[in-house]
């Protein structure tokens, strides 16, 4: 699991006495498939290019970035499913295929093995981002979406006014903080690419007065 529980509790402000990890772990794995769904895009059968004819073993996905589906903080062969069509479309002809490297930034699959040209298509079943991203930040983003999950469930129910007596006790939602720092980091994420690149002198447009 890429997220921790003590990353959760930095969060949260809270002891693992408070909130302890057997608790913070449930909230963590549905942080993490809400967050894949939230930021990654899935794709199902993704048709592969690359020649089939019993010699060929490298094929290319349509989208590059794949995700890390399982949350082990490594992409790899565990986060494709690819398989080998007998005929397109028939489940009963369908065979899922070994991979033996993966380069998931750039969407090349190598497989174990060539498929012969009897096959009709090779397929694969992948998560992918819409851009590159930066991986450091995904274990935030869960942490922050773990936090919020948690305290909502303490500290939903708690009025934002309470009275006892004479006295008088307030509070802002602070849980919504957890929420927006999620949205800041996943804003981070899916933004735009930056790249630096040269230019030429600006040229003059039009005559300056003198």
């Amino acid at each position: 699991m890429l997220t921790t529980p003590d990353r959760v509790r930095e969060y949260m402000g809270l002891t693992s006495s408070e909130a302890p990890d057997s608790q913070l772990n449930d909230y963590i794995e549905r942080a993490q498939r809400e967050f894949l769904n939230d930021v990654a895009i899935y794709v199902r059968d993704d048709t592969l290019t690359g020649n089939i004819d019993g010699l060929n073993c490298t094929f290319l996905l349509t989208y590059p970035h794949v995700a890390d589906r399982n949350f082990d903080g490594t992409v790899d062969v565990n986060d494709i499913t690819v398989y080998k069509w007998g005929k397109a479309g028939s489940l009963d002809l369908r065979e899922e295929v070994a991979v033996s490297t993966f380069y998931p930034e750039y969407g090349v699959v190598i497989l174990s093995e060539a498929p012969a040209s009897t096959y009709d298509v090779i397929t694969a079943t992948y998560y992918y981002y819409p851009r590159e991203i930066d991986h450091d930040l995904v274990p935030e983003a869960v942490a922050c979406l773990a936090a919020f999950y948690y305290v909502m469930r303490e500290y939903l129910l708690i009025p934002e006014r309470l009275s006892h007596g004479a006295y008088r006790f307030s509070h802002a939602r602070p849980y919504m903080v957890l929420l927006d720092q999620y949205y800041r980091i996943r804003d981070i994420l899916l933004g735009k690419l930056h790249t630096k690149g040269c230019h030429s002198e600006p040229e003059l447009i039009r005559t300056e007065l003198k």
